[in-house]
């Protein structure tokens, strides 16, 4: 259920929420039991059109993007819906490459916002 300003309420606990886009199925379970050890829900679209919808109906704290085939015009169309930001990750990256500099990024952004009550550490 989503209660506003990208949180999320499962189980009791307030999770913040990210936008994945360009993650091959395969890896959506690693990606999201990853992103729940700290208190971040991911959410996956499977298309620009799917992540347009899930902008539409629900707020996240940014787009993790792994891919190298998307262009300006689509990241604009997506933030022309809500303006967001946008973390570009080259699937080169290995998963732990792409986590690490998506959820930093994430970190960054809560901070900015003042949504800093969540605790958050990047594990090795």
């Amino acid at each position: 259920m989503n209660i506003g300003l990208g949180l999320r309420k499962e189980d009791d606990i307030l999770k913040y929420s990210v936008l994945g886009l360009g993650y091959a199925p395969s890896e959506y379970d690693v990606e999201r039991t990853e992103w729940m050890k700290h208190g971040i829900a991911f959410d996956f679209a499977g298309s620009l059109d799917d992540a347009a919808e899930k902008l539409r109906q629900q707020t996240y704290i940014c787009i993790a993007i792994r891919s190298d085939q998307i262009s300006q015009a689509d990241i604009a169309a997506l933030r022309a819906i809500r303006p967001i930001p946008t973390v570009i990750l080259p699937p080169s990256y290995s998963a732990a490459e792409a986590h690490i500099c998506a959820h930093l990024s994430a970190i960054q952004y809560m901070r900015a916002t003042g949504l800093d009550d969540v605790a958050v550490c990047v594990s090795s």
